[in-house]
């Protein structure tokens, strides 16, 4: 293989508590060729939690200067110097090279961090705040606070920068599911003259849910988190899933429309979330959380209506929006 052809990929994650830019491109060090091409546009921005991935080829080079979002004049930032180069060997090996270091402009010191080297050829580093930074995203700001838990919580390098995700000083309180008709269950029309009967046993299988709207390995971590927290303050506490079965009997009068509607009983916790990544800590306040409550009641009641109605209507009988005739087992 040609040396041209030769390349090594990259990454630069933002772990800090803003945005940071690509504001600059340094001299490369001696011995190496400056990339020109396939490289980031200045005044890039990697938002918190992000990467800029990179691709150098062999015995190319960038050095890259990124600001951070703290202070008011470009000199004042935190900001961090990231050197990126490939060498070969006389073999043919490649060298991944990859240095972080921290200062102002004109060499003027400015707090920052790097992360340790990591990735699979110490090709991974993280942009890291000062020590110590402290940050709180508050409950008005849930899609923040989602897109926290999406991208450090469940990032693909959680483990090796040591990021903690913890839930904690949480309350319960024990509500309810939407009255709702329940799964397989299809509304009954009675065509006959006569009034109908007939017994029904339902199922209602509550999973635990969140307002947010997480990808799949963050909500598996998240909620492995959450199920900890809950069961070491509530002992014996089923915080996966339970399903609630219940018979019932439906009477149909000639010509209307018989409905089976369900609530299930649930527990609503609502707790701190913190994530500590790098040297800065978010503290999340007002997290909620849903779970079953096997310990508590399931509701049941059927309806009809004259006319069939699509749709499911349960939360509209019992609240009294939408019209109908309660029936009784």
């Amino acid at each position: 293989m040609a040396s041209a052809d030769i390349t090594q990929a990259y990454d630069i994650w933002n772990v800090t508590g803003g945005p940071l830019r690509l504001y600059a491109y340094d001299p490369v060090p001696s011995g190496y060729t400056k990339q020109e091409t396939d490289i980031p546009a200045l005044n890039t921005v990697i938002p918190t939690g992000k990467n800029m991935p990179l691709v150098i080829k062999a015995h190319n080079a960038v050095v890259l200067r990124f600001w951070g979002s703290e202070g008011g004049k470009p000199a004042d930032l935190q900001n961090w110097r990231v050197e990126v180069a490939l060498s070969l060997g006389f073999q043919g090996e490649n060298t991944p090279i990859l240095r972080c270091g921290v200062g102002g402009d004109a060499g003027k010191p400015v707090s920052a961090a790097c992360s340790p080297l990591i990735g699979p050829k110490g090709n991974v580093v993280a942009l890291w705040d000062a020590p110590n930074k402290k940050i709180t995203v508050g409950a008005s700001d849930a899609q923040k606070q989602a897109a926290l838990l999406n991208d450090l919580c469940g990032g693909p390098y959680g483990d090796a920068l040591g990021i903690k995700c913890n839930y904690s000083d949480m309350t319960r309180t024990e509500t309810s599911t939407m009255w709702k008709l329940p799964q397989g269950f299809a509304v009954q029309t009675n065509h006959q003259s006569e009034p109908s009967k007939k017994s029904y046993t339902v199922s209602d299988t509550v999973t635990q849910s969140t307002s947010y709207s997480l990808t799949a390995e963050a909500s598996a971590k998240f909620m492995k988190i959450v199920n900890t927290a809950i069961t070491a303050k509530w002992e014996k506490v089923t915080t996966e899933s339970h399903t609630f079965t219940q018979t019932t009997t439906l009477k149909i009068p000639p010509g209307h429309s018989g409905y089976v509607c369900t609530s299930s009983p649930t527990y609503h916790y609502v707790g701190t979330l913190t994530v500590v990544a790098g040297n800065t800590t978010w503290t999340m306040p007002g997290v909620a959380v849903d779970t079953a409550n096997p310990n508590g009641v399931p509701h049941i009641e059927t309806w009809d209506t004259k006319e069939y109605l699509p749709g499911d209507p349960c939360e509209g009988f019992v609240r009294g929006t939408v019209s109908g005739n309660k029936g009784s087992a």
